[in-house]
């Protein structure tokens, strides 16, 4: 009877700690899945808060890249209007530079053929008085003395004839230089409207 006693005795410890053993590993098995449990929570928290910290950090950089886009087309945008902008104002420039040399050109022509034309009709009156004052004085001194008079008037009205010629070959001397002064005038203000033009 004590052996069986002793059996039962040690069934019933044996039975004890196999409930108990049962029971820790129940509860480790429940800490351990509430544990996973935990940690999947906070992984897919964590994982969570890096997507949104992506998104957000993928949104400002969209958003900077955007700006600046803007910010250069702006930039090129102003870059090409302030291109135009000079370079209408270096053609216009040019325009009014090259109409104020073509005006002072023409200008300057009309004042050398003016002056040309004016010194030509004096010379001319005055070679025509002093001609016409030495026919007269030929004349009068032929009159006085007629033979002496006739080879000393041929002789006067020959050498205002020559002074004459001389003075008129001179005037279109003038009135070429002029000329020629005018189309070097008109030719540089072409080449500097061209210039412009290009």
């Amino acid at each position: 009877d004590r052996v069986r006693a002793d059996a039962y005795a040690e069934r019933e410890r044996a039975s004890e700690d196999a409930g108990r053993l049962r029971r820790e590993a129940q509860e480790e098995t429940e800490a351990a899945k509430a544990l996973a449990e935990r940690t999947v929570s906070e992984a897919i928290t964590e994982a969570d808060r890096i997507r949104a910290d992506v998104s957000e950090h993928a949104q400002r950089v969209r958003t900077e890249a955007s700006d600046a886009i803007a910010e250069a087309e702006q930039s090129a945008s102003r870059t090409r209007a302030d291109a135009r902008e000079d370079a209408n104002r270096i053609r216009s420039d040019a325009a009014t530079q090259a109409d104020t040399l073509i005006t002072e050109a023409r200008s300057e022509a009309e004042r050398l053929t003016t002056e040309t034309v004016a010194e030509t009709d004096r010379i001319r009156t005055e070679t025509l008085a002093e001609a016409e004052r030495v026919t007269a004085e030929a004349a009068s001194e032929s009159e006085r003395v007629r033979a002496e008079a006739g080879a000393r008037a041929e002789q006067l009205v020959s050498d205002a004839t020559g002074e004459a010629e001389r003075l008129r070959a001179e005037a279109a001397d003038t009135v070429g230089s002029a000329q020629q002064h005018a189309e070097r005038l008109r030719t540089e203000a072409d080449r500097v409207r061209r210039e412009a033009a290009a």
